[in-house]
Protein backbone atom coordinates (compact mmCIF):
# COMPACT_ATOMS: atom_id res chain seq x y z
CA UNK A 1 0.00 0.00 0.00
CA UNK A 2 1.73 3.41 -1.00
CA UNK A 3 4.70 3.45 -2.65
CA UNK A 4 6.88 5.73 0.08
CA UNK A 5 6.29 5.45 3.81
CA UNK A 6 4.00 8.42 3.89
CA UNK A 7 1.45 6.51 1.27
CA UNK A 8 1.57 3.70 3.59
CA UNK A 9 0.86 4.94 6.81
CA UNK A 10 -2.49 6.93 5.41
CA UNK A 11 -3.41 3.33 3.23
CA UNK A 12 -3.20 1.55 6.51
CA UNK A 13 -4.64 3.96 8.78
CA UNK A 14 -7.90 3.18 6.88
CA UNK A 15 -7.28 -0.11 5.91
CA UNK A 16 -6.97 -1.11 10.04
CA UNK A 17 -10.31 0.17 10.71
CA UNK A 18 -12.43 -1.96 12.94
CA UNK A 19 -14.20 -4.60 11.17
CA UNK A 20 -10.90 -5.89 8.68
CA UNK A 21 -10.83 -9.52 9.09
CA UNK A 22 -7.06 -11.45 10.42
CA UNK A 23 -6.51 -12.47 6.85
CA UNK A 24 -6.47 -8.61 4.84
CA UNK A 25 -4.58 -7.59 7.58
CA UNK A 26 -1.92 -10.31 6.91
CA UNK A 27 -2.14 -10.31 3.00
CA UNK A 28 -1.73 -6.47 3.88
CA UNK A 29 1.04 -7.05 5.35
CA UNK A 30 3.16 -9.24 3.55
CA UNK A 31 4.13 -7.57 0.43
CA UNK A 32 4.41 -4.36 2.83
CA UNK A 33 6.98 -6.32 4.65
CA UNK A 34 8.75 -7.92 1.90
CA UNK A 35 9.43 -4.61 0.64
CA UNK A 36 10.75 -3.31 3.67
CA UNK A 37 12.96 -6.17 3.62
CA UNK A 38 14.15 -5.87 -0.24
CA UNK A 39 14.62 -2.27 0.14
CA UNK A 40 16.26 -2.37 4.10
CA UNK A 41 13.48 0.26 4.98
CA UNK A 42 13.84 0.08 8.62
CA UNK A 43 11.14 1.84 9.42
CA UNK A 44 8.85 0.52 6.92
CA UNK A 45 9.39 -2.71 9.23
CA UNK A 46 9.11 -1.34 12.05
CA UNK A 47 5.22 -0.46 10.55
CA UNK A 48 4.69 -3.84 9.58
CA UNK A 49 6.11 -5.53 13.09
CA UNK A 50 4.03 -3.11 15.05
CA UNK A 51 0.78 -4.12 13.45
CA UNK A 52 1.68 -7.64 13.57
CA UNK A 53 2.26 -7.62 17.27
CA UNK A 54 -1.23 -5.36 18.09
CA UNK A 55 -3.05 -7.59 16.22
CA UNK A 56 -1.70 -10.98 17.14
CA UNK A 57 -0.20 -12.14 13.72
CA UNK A 58 3.19 -13.67 13.88
CA UNK A 59 6.02 -12.19 11.88
CA UNK A 60 6.47 -16.28 10.61
CA UNK A 61 3.03 -15.72 9.04
CA UNK A 62 4.14 -12.36 6.64
CA UNK A 63 7.47 -12.67 6.06
CA UNK A 64 8.75 -16.42 6.06
CA UNK A 65 12.73 -16.31 6.48
CA UNK A 66 12.71 -18.13 2.57
CA UNK A 67 10.42 -18.71 0.82
CA UNK A 68 10.22 -22.69 -0.62
CA UNK A 69 9.32 -21.92 -4.15
CA UNK A 70 10.78 -19.16 -6.40
CA UNK A 71 8.35 -17.08 -8.38
CA UNK A 72 8.29 -17.15 -11.79
CA UNK A 73 10.09 -14.45 -13.66
CA UNK A 74 7.21 -11.17 -14.32
CA UNK A 75 6.96 -11.52 -18.36
CA UNK A 76 3.94 -8.97 -18.42
CA UNK A 77 1.40 -11.34 -18.49
CA UNK A 78 -1.71 -10.24 -16.20
CA UNK A 79 -5.18 -11.56 -14.97
CA UNK A 80 -7.68 -11.86 -17.75
CA UNK A 81 -9.68 -8.94 -16.23
CA UNK A 82 -6.86 -6.64 -15.30
CA UNK A 83 -5.72 -7.59 -19.16
CA UNK A 84 -8.78 -6.26 -20.41
CA UNK A 85 -8.95 -3.40 -18.79
CA UNK A 86 -5.65 -2.48 -19.75
CA UNK A 87 -6.69 -2.88 -23.61
CA UNK A 88 -10.29 -1.62 -23.59
CA UNK A 89 -10.75 0.89 -20.97
CA UNK A 90 -12.46 4.22 -22.05
CA UNK A 91 -10.11 6.11 -19.60
CA UNK A 92 -6.65 6.11 -18.38
CA UNK A 93 -5.48 3.47 -16.28
CA UNK A 94 -2.22 2.36 -14.28
CA UNK A 95 -1.16 -0.69 -13.08
CA UNK A 96 0.88 -2.13 -10.43
CA UNK A 97 2.16 -5.60 -9.41
CA UNK A 98 4.16 -6.37 -6.44
CA UNK A 99 6.33 -10.15 -5.96
CA UNK A 100 7.99 -10.20 -3.27
CA UNK A 101 8.90 -6.76 -3.10
CA UNK A 102 9.79 -5.99 -6.17
CA UNK A 103 7.41 -3.45 -8.35
CA UNK A 104 6.55 -3.19 -11.92
CA UNK A 105 4.36 -0.56 -13.37
CA UNK A 106 2.51 -0.64 -16.52
CA UNK A 107 0.24 2.00 -18.42
CA UNK A 108 -1.96 2.13 -20.95
CA UNK A 109 -1.50 4.93 -23.71
CA UNK A 110 -4.06 7.47 -22.75
CA UNK A 111 -2.42 7.16 -19.60
CA UNK A 112 1.31 7.63 -20.48
CA UNK A 113 0.48 10.25 -23.05
CA UNK A 114 -1.99 12.85 -20.72
CA UNK A 115 -0.73 12.04 -16.95
CA UNK A 116 2.92 10.16 -16.15
CA UNK A 117 5.03 7.38 -17.94
CA UNK A 118 6.26 4.29 -16.63
CA UNK A 119 9.60 5.64 -16.43
CA UNK A 120 8.92 8.64 -13.87
CA UNK A 121 6.94 6.14 -12.16
CA UNK A 122 9.23 3.73 -11.76
CA UNK A 123 11.84 6.63 -10.84
CA UNK A 124 9.39 7.94 -8.22
CA UNK A 125 9.42 4.42 -6.20
CA UNK A 126 13.28 4.06 -6.58
CA UNK A 127 13.74 7.29 -4.98
CA UNK A 128 10.77 7.34 -2.45
CA UNK A 129 10.91 10.90 -2.17
CA UNK A 130 7.11 11.25 -3.92
CA UNK A 131 4.54 9.00 -3.64
CA UNK A 132 3.26 8.12 -6.91
CA UNK A 133 -0.14 9.20 -7.05
CA UNK A 134 1.11 12.88 -5.67
CA UNK A 135 2.52 13.02 -9.14
CA UNK A 136 -1.06 13.77 -10.55
CA UNK A 137 -3.48 14.15 -8.09
CA UNK A 138 -4.73 17.45 -6.71
CA UNK A 139 -2.74 17.66 -3.19
CA UNK A 140 -6.83 18.23 -1.55
CA UNK A 141 -8.08 14.69 -3.34
CA UNK A 142 -4.75 12.87 -2.43
CA UNK A 143 -6.83 11.61 0.88
CA UNK A 144 -9.83 10.26 -1.19
CA UNK A 145 -7.39 7.84 -3.36
CA UNK A 146 -5.69 6.76 -0.07
CA UNK A 147 -9.25 5.84 1.04
CA UNK A 148 -9.81 3.96 -1.86
CA UNK A 149 -6.78 2.57 -1.48
CA UNK A 150 -6.93 1.23 1.83
CA UNK A 151 -10.70 -0.42 1.15
CA UNK A 152 -9.08 -2.35 -1.42
CA UNK A 153 -6.62 -4.04 1.15
CA UNK A 154 -9.47 -4.50 3.44
CA UNK A 155 -11.42 -6.24 0.97
CA UNK A 156 -8.24 -8.73 0.11
CA UNK A 157 -8.46 -12.19 -0.20
CA UNK A 158 -6.49 -14.62 -1.93
CA UNK A 159 -7.76 -15.27 -5.72
CA UNK A 160 -10.86 -12.89 -5.58
CA UNK A 161 -10.98 -9.24 -6.71
CA UNK A 162 -11.28 -6.81 -4.45
CA UNK A 163 -13.42 -3.26 -6.05
CA UNK A 164 -13.72 0.27 -4.59
CA UNK A 165 -14.04 3.89 -6.01
CA UNK A 166 -13.42 7.27 -4.51
CA UNK A 167 -16.73 8.80 -3.32
CA UNK A 168 -16.57 11.75 -5.43
CA UNK A 169 -14.74 12.98 -8.27
CA UNK A 170 -10.88 13.27 -7.83
CA UNK A 171 -8.92 16.46 -9.80
CA UNK A 172 -5.88 15.28 -11.66
CA UNK A 173 -3.16 16.93 -13.77
CA UNK A 174 -3.49 16.29 -17.65
CA UNK A 175 0.20 17.65 -18.62
CA UNK A 176 -1.06 17.92 -22.40
CA UNK A 177 -4.02 20.52 -21.22
CA UNK A 178 -2.39 21.80 -18.59
CA UNK A 179 -4.28 21.80 -16.17
CA UNK A 180 -6.89 19.56 -13.28
CA UNK A 181 -9.28 17.85 -14.60
CA UNK A 182 -12.24 15.58 -12.64
CA UNK A 183 -11.90 12.07 -12.79
CA UNK A 184 -14.15 9.21 -11.56
CA UNK A 185 -11.45 6.98 -10.10
CA UNK A 186 -11.99 2.95 -9.56
CA UNK A 187 -9.12 0.45 -8.25
CA UNK A 188 -9.28 -3.66 -7.98
CA UNK A 189 -6.71 -5.46 -6.19
CA UNK A 190 -5.82 -9.09 -6.60
CA UNK A 191 -3.89 -11.46 -4.13
CA UNK A 192 -1.90 -14.29 -5.24
CA UNK A 193 1.22 -16.71 -4.45
CA UNK A 194 -0.32 -16.64 -1.10
CA UNK A 195 0.20 -13.06 -1.02
CA UNK A 196 3.64 -12.95 -2.70
CA UNK A 197 2.32 -11.00 -5.39
CA UNK A 198 -0.42 -8.53 -5.19
CA UNK A 199 -2.00 -6.57 -8.73
CA UNK A 200 -3.32 -3.56 -8.18
CA UNK A 201 -5.12 -1.26 -11.29
CA UNK A 202 -6.55 1.99 -11.06
CA UNK A 203 -8.78 3.07 -13.44
CA UNK A 204 -9.56 6.95 -14.10
CA UNK A 205 -12.77 8.15 -16.32
CA UNK A 206 -13.02 11.35 -17.09
CA UNK A 207 -16.21 13.14 -16.16
CA UNK A 208 -18.66 13.33 -19.40
CA UNK A 209 -17.52 17.11 -19.13
CA UNK A 210 -14.18 17.15 -17.92
CA UNK A 211 -14.39 19.90 -15.72
CA UNK A 212 -11.55 22.16 -15.96
CA UNK A 213 -10.46 23.87 -12.35
CA UNK A 214 -11.56 27.32 -11.88
CA UNK A 215 -9.72 30.11 -13.50
CA UNK A 216 -7.42 32.61 -11.96
CA UNK A 217 -8.35 36.72 -12.03
CA UNK A 218 -6.57 36.42 -15.19
CA UNK A 219 -7.94 33.84 -16.97
CA UNK A 220 -5.94 31.35 -16.66
CA UNK A 221 -6.37 27.91 -14.75
CA UNK A 222 -5.56 28.00 -11.13
CA UNK A 223 -1.96 26.96 -10.13
CA UNK A 224 -1.64 23.62 -8.27
CA UNK A 225 -1.61 24.54 -4.25
CA UNK A 226 1.72 23.15 -2.59
CA UNK A 227 3.86 22.00 -5.36
CA UNK A 228 7.08 22.66 -7.63
CA UNK A 229 6.18 24.68 -10.49
CA UNK A 230 6.01 23.17 -13.50
CA UNK A 231 8.95 21.99 -15.94
CA UNK A 232 9.09 22.05 -20.14
CA UNK A 233 5.67 20.96 -19.79
CA UNK A 234 5.59 18.43 -17.05
CA UNK A 235 2.74 18.00 -14.61
CA UNK A 236 4.04 19.42 -11.39
CA UNK A 237 5.85 17.16 -9.05
CA UNK A 238 4.05 17.04 -5.34
CA UNK A 239 5.96 17.73 -2.32
CA UNK A 240 5.91 15.06 0.22
CA UNK A 241 5.70 17.47 3.10
CA UNK A 242 5.24 21.21 1.24
CA UNK A 243 6.22 24.42 3.56
CA UNK A 244 4.46 27.51 3.49
CA UNK A 245 6.58 31.07 2.53
CA UNK A 246 7.65 30.63 6.75
CA UNK A 247 9.00 26.78 5.70
CA UNK A 248 6.39 25.64 8.29
CA UNK A 249 4.99 22.15 7.21
CA UNK A 250 1.18 21.77 5.80
CA UNK A 251 -0.08 18.71 5.98
CA UNK A 252 -1.90 17.72 3.05
CA UNK A 253 -3.75 14.93 4.73
CA UNK A 254 -4.83 14.02 8.52
CA UNK A 255 -2.22 12.45 10.89
CA UNK A 256 -2.37 8.44 10.87
CA UNK A 257 -3.52 6.16 13.47
CA UNK A 258 -1.48 3.83 13.55
CA UNK A 259 -0.33 1.25 16.93
CA UNK A 260 1.53 2.63 18.86
CA UNK A 261 4.81 1.67 20.37
CA UNK A 262 3.44 1.27 23.38
CA UNK A 263 -0.12 -0.84 22.15
CA UNK A 264 2.48 -2.96 20.47
CA UNK A 265 4.99 -3.79 23.32
CA UNK A 266 7.71 -2.29 22.13
CA UNK A 267 10.39 -0.56 24.06
CA UNK A 268 10.91 3.13 23.32
CA UNK A 269 12.07 4.01 20.42
CA UNK A 270 15.93 4.63 19.53
CA UNK A 271 17.66 7.21 17.96
CA UNK A 272 17.73 6.62 14.38
CA UNK A 273 21.33 5.02 12.74
CA UNK A 274 20.06 5.97 9.19
CA UNK A 275 17.54 7.42 6.95
CA UNK A 276 14.53 5.30 6.76
CA UNK A 277 12.56 5.73 4.05
CA UNK A 278 11.60 2.66 1.95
Amino acid sequence: PGTNIQGARNVLAVMLEPGTSRSSIRFTLKPLAAIARRRNAYELMEVALRICRHHEISMDEVLPLDEAVPLPPFDGSLPPLFENLMANSEGYVFLRTIRDGEAHFLVNSAFERSIVSVREMQQAWKSSQVEINALFTHPEDLQSVYRMIGQLYRQCQEDVVAQAQCERPVRVYDRLAGSYSFFDVSGRLLVDWDGRIVTSVVEMLPQPEMLPQPAGADGAAAAPVHTTAPVQGQPPLALLVPTDSLGAAVPTVPAVPLPSRADSGAAPEPEPLSPATP
